[in-house]
């Protein structure tokens, strides 16, 4: 059994869906070894008096706010430098999928009152779709999919249904569920949100031009890390433009059912 932890990572006008995925056996040592690095760092927070942290952020961390505010820049590559060694000791997979919801809107009028919902939607169907091309490396896995709890769940749940019973889908038998947890009930958030972030800040870094993230760069470096991650061009979103114009009724309307948005009308 495969298990697939995914996370969301964005703001206003970047969108990114990212799912890590590993052996079942794999995730208890990947739990006590996070657990044992949040650990060690609040006993020494503690002991220099300052104030401990309840879990790993991806964003808080880089930006060094919220708990992670007064920390310093070193303190903060070398935690993530601790992060980069669990990974180092853990083959894993990470599949993450962008899109621009601006440009989303521009292109799919109908997706403007929840630009979000929809890429919700959109991008967990590629993340099942190359998900399961790698499901060919395991030829006697399914695969059990994790997702942070957020206020689409119930969104989730059903578009993870509709992949199910699409009969068209090569992969549908593969795939056995899909839960909502917390980041206090399934710790494995945690790293799935460190893939997230950083998943989220490359596809930004192709409009801003900055500099690849170093802890990217080494992630990418480890021979036990294996990742993928596609950001929606504007000539993907013409050609789902196209391919939402020739569904059918009943599947244009569920399609934007699971997206939280109703009653589109062609524009």
């Amino acid at each position: 059994m495969l298990t697939g932890h995914i996370d969301e990572s964005g703001d206003s006008k970047l969108f990114t869906l990212s799912c890590l995925v590993g052996d079942g056996s794999m995730w208890p040592w990947i739990e006590l070894a996070w657990t044992k690095l949040l650990e060690e760092t609040n006993t020494s927070l503690t002991a220099h008096g300052r104030p401990t942290i309840s879990r790993y952020h991806a964003s808080d961390c880089r930006n060094l706010r919220k708990e992670f505010a007064g920390w310093s820049a070193d303190e903060q590559r070398e935690f993530t430098q601790k992060i980069l060694r669990i990974f180092q000791r853990h083959p894993l997979h990470v599949f993450a999928y962008s899109l621009d919801l601006q440009a989303l809107v521009e292109e799919i009028p109908e997706t403007k009152p929840n630009p979000r919902g929809f890429a919700y939607v959109l991008l967990l169907s590629h993340l099942m779709t190359a998900i399961g091309g790698t499901l060919d490396l395991y030829p006697k896995d399914q695969i059990a999919l994790i997702h942070d709890r957020c206020e689409y769940d119930a969104a989730l749940s059903e578009a993870f249904n509709h992949m199910k019973n699409d009969e068209t889908f090569k992969y549908r038998d593969r795939f056995t569920k899909i839960d909502s947890m917390s980041w206090e009930e399934c710790i494995h958030l945690q790293p799935a949100d460190f893939l997230a972030y950083e998943n989220f800040r490359e596809a930004e870094r192709r409009t801003t031009k900055r500099p690849r993230s170093k802890a990217l760069e080494l992630l990418l470096d480890l021979d036990s890390f294996r990742g993928r991650a596609i950001g929606f061009e504007r000539e993907a979103l013409r050609e789902l433009r196209t391919m939402v114009d020739g569904l059918d009724e009943c599947t244009r309307k569920t399609l934007f059912k699971n997206a939280r948005i109703s009653r589109p009308s062609n524009t």
